[in-house]
């Protein structure tokens, strides 16, 4: 639900607010709950699709697997002596690709943006679809095949996935070495997500490093 979501933005906004200036996608109706700065979009998009090949259970439907294809919107930046940390809300059922998607994104603009890190937030309502489980199964052990790497069993990040899809020779070279620990997935239901946001939000401006490297 719309307003749900805005309502967890604007929750996160307020959590990070003392660690520097926050831009924030919110809509004109929220205008009088706040003082923070307008939403910012990212400077350019991957022409590559490397998320559309992370596994997921959008493989099984007719819908396009990333219907954010041209993400650029994120729901909030926070800005500190000219760097960025980046936030965006989602639902606990988005596909894996949809979330890859918004990962790869940042990424690939995080040297141009002077982003140091990244957090994708899970506003924690929503069951994740549980449905055909055996094929999903079967679909990551494709994915470990295609990629001529070892399996990782049980992997339940994005990250898993698009960094061996970054390591690949014929990609590395056009989005750089991300520091994975730089992207933080945590989940709204949990009860010491804010602390655990603030914490990575504070150490990745602290850096005063980009997120990725050449």
């Amino acid at each position: 639900m719309p307003k749900e979501h805005d309502d967890r933005v604007l929750e996160v906004a307020e959590t990070l607010a003392s660690l520097g200036t926050v831009h924030v996608d919110l809509p004109r109706e929220y205008a009088s709950k706040h003082a923070f700065e307008a939403k910012q979009i990212l400077p350019d998009g991957p022409t590559l699709m490397l998320a559309a090949l992370v596994p997921t259970q959008a493989v099984f439907t007719k819908r396009g697997v990333l219907l954010n294809a041209h993400w650029k919107e994120p729901d909030l930046v926070l800005v500190r002596e000219g760097y960025r940390y980046v936030v965006d809300v989602h639902d606990d059922n988005d596909t894996f690709s949809s979330v890859a998607r918004k990962v790869e994104s940042i990424i690939f603009s995080a040297r141009e943006w002077n982003v140091v890190g990244v957090a994708m937030v899970a506003k924690g309502h929503e069951k994740p679809y549980a449905g055909k489980l055996a094929e999903l199964e079967a679909l990551r052990a494709t994915f470990w095949k295609v990629v001529a790497t070892e399996p990782i069993v049980g992997a339940e990040s994005v990250v898993t996935y698009l960094d061996a899809l970054m390591r690949l020779p014929q990609v590395a070279s056009v989005y750089g070495k991300p520091d994975w620990a730089r992207v933080l997935e945590v989940r709204a239901a949990e009860g010491s997500w804010k602390e655990g946001l603030v914490a990575h939000a504070r150490k990745a401006l602290d850096s005063r490093r980009v997120m990725v490297t050449a």
